[in-house]
């Protein structure tokens, strides 16, 4: 329960909260306390001290915590050790990790592999993953695909698929399209 209310003060931007019940709920033994807690040093930018907490979730079993890491060592520009944590979080069912994973293909330009994970995170029910796979789409020229899964994925409450869809009329000279997307997307 405590993880869950730390969530809950996160997504409200009540930090100070949050890190009290989630510290509180580490020692009270709430398995995926630390790896909330962990996320949330994250976002405060506390690395050395997220990245202790999240390898603890991770030996808890927390699958999660494999894909934080992994977005962690992303972010800092350690790849190979970010696949394999991603990787890690695919095999133990986080259905965020397939999308992470897909999103590093994509920087390193390995797009067939992207394609196949990011596909993975759309069927996992992974919501962001839509908007992802619009995005490469969108780098390859396959535009009518890609406006295909830009609209689930604003059907399905990802926020940013607005916006990259705004983009992809704007691309195609469809500007009321793209206007009209775009508001919607504010």
């Amino acid at each position: 329960a405590s993880a869950l209310l730390g969530l809950h003060y996160m997504q409200h931007g009540r930090h100070a909260e949050a890190l009290e019940v989630l510290k509180e709920g580490r020692l009270l033994g709430d398995r995926p306390a630390s790896t909330v807690l962990g996320d949330l040093l994250m976002i405060s930018g506390r690395h050395g001290e997220a990245a202790e907490l999240l390898k603890e979730g991770r030996r808890l079993g927390d699958p999660s915590a494999s894909t934080l890491l992994g977005m962690h060592c992303m972010h800092q520009g350690r790849h190979a050790e970010a696949e394999e944590l991603l990787k890690e979080g695919c095999r133990l069912g986080d259905r965020s990790a397939s999308t992470q994973l897909g999103m590093l293909y994509m920087q390193q330009g390995r797009h067939a592999e992207a394609e196949e994970v990011l596909k993975e995170g759309r069927r996992l029910g992974d919501r962001s993953a839509s908007t992802q796979l619009g995005m490469l789409f969108m780098k390859q020229g396959r535009h009518a695909e890609a406006e295909g899964v830009l609209k689930e994925g604003r059907e399905l409450g990802d926020r940013p698929a607005s916006s990259v869809l705004g983009v992809l009329y704007m691309q195609q000279g469809r500007h009321v399209e793209a206007e009209e997307v775009l508001k919607e997307g504010r």
